[in-house]
């Protein structure tokens, strides 16, 4: 199906295509081979994958809640924005509000995330990629206390019935298109493995995701693991629950007091953007201030240096070539980044960090 613009850009899809596929340009042939182009005009799904997305139903809500669950502590709608866009826009939620732990007993780390990764991703990507776009309505990831819960609009498309898509095996994607996209940018991994891939990534926890289907929306809620409490309960209680670190990934997300969001409609900030996940695209909006060089700690140049050497750097990497734990790594990593040295680039499903500028 064509869509009624015709007038649309792909800046944010060209820097996946490069960073993924090693694609430097987009050309019509190009996006005819990725259904993007139906003779000679878009299609609905390239409509959706454009920087300024002008499909009415495709609105995406991200809510934080008070441990009540009666208040609205943080709340965005990202709207006319591309579906790759506001994948990037989970993730950044996601690191701005879950918390990672690590506990080291002699020379074993174990870290652990609130919610498992791999869970996150798959119910996001799946969220944006299979919703009734046809139905009135927006894609809400609202994050309590306890669970997160993601909901898209429309229920499961025709053919397949709820036992056939809780056993995961069968795959009928509703928007074929924007799944093998998708797919081709190692955003998710093959069809009919999302709901698999989420339960494995739960093996072990006590506490298992659960999947909601109503007549006019698909929930997947993914509880949040207390970590006190599962670092004390698996070292058979020896640990004190302050030997564990824990750190937020982003310290200052949730409690943005000085914005005073509440329950009331009026206070709530519309179309107002969470920063990017740069892709290189943008790295000019990210200049380096290095007049502060002075202040900057030894791990900080340690971190520095490291990306001097090697261009561009996952988190994972990172932590390898300089020896320091996931969460340090993390901290000095993000810091970096809110001091405009740092910024990071996507490359398929993976998160690369380079600098701004040569130091």
């Amino acid at each position: 199906m064509e869509t009624s613009e015709q007038n649309l850009s792909f800046t944010v899809l060209s820097s996946y295509l490069k960073g993924s596929l090693g694609i430097e340009h987009i050309t019509p042939d190009l996006m005819r081979s990725l259904e993007l182009i139906r003779g000679e005009r878009y299609t609905a799904a390239a409509a959706l994958l454009s920087d300024s997305n002008p499909t009415s139903n495709s609105d995406l809500i991200l809510l934080v809640t008070t441990e009540d669950g009666l208040n609205i502590r943080d709340r965005r709608i990202i709207r006319h924005k591309s579906l790759l866009t506001q994948y990037e826009q989970c993730l950044f939620f996601r690191d701005r509000n879950l918390r990672i732990a690590e506990h080291i007993a002699h020379t074993v780390r174990e870290t652990i995330d609130e919610i498992p990764e791999t869970a996150y991703r798959e119910a996001v990507a799946n969220a944006l990629i299979h919703r009734d776009y046809m139905h009135p309505g927006q894609i809400k990831l609202e994050l309590t206390h306890d669970k997160l819960y993601i909901t898209s609009p429309g229920s499961l498309p025709p053919g397949i019935s709820p036992d056939e898509y809780l056993a995961g095996r069968i795959s009928l994607p509703r928007n074929r298109v924007l799944a093998d996209i998708f797919m081709r940018l190692g955003l998710i991994e093959k069809l009919a493995t999302g709901i698999r891939r989420i339960r494995a990534s739960y093996s072990g926890r006590p506490v298992q995701p659960e999947f909601l289907i109503n007549q006019n929306s698909l929930t997947v809620v993914l509880p949040r693991i207390q970590l006190p409490d599962y670092f004390h309960e698996n070292t058979g209680g020896k640990l004190p629950l302050s030997d564990a670190v824990y750190s937020m990934k982003f310290d200052a997300y949730v409690c943005r007091e000085d914005n005073n969001i509440s329950n009331d409609p009026g206070s709530l900030l519309y179309e107002e953007e969470l920063p990017l996940l740069n892709r290189g695209r943008n790295a000019h909006l990210h200049p380096a201030n290095m007049s502060n060089n002075s202040q900057l700690s030894n791990q900080e140049r340690q971190i520095i240096e490291l990306l001097q050497q090697n261009n561009q750097v996952t988190r994972k990497k990172c932590e390898e070539l300089s020896g320091l734990g996931k969460t340090r790594t993390w901290q000095l990593l993000r810091g970096l980044i809110d001091k405009n040295i740092v910024y990071t680039i996507q490359a398929g499903k993976n998160t690369c960090y380079r600098l701004s500028s040569k130091v």
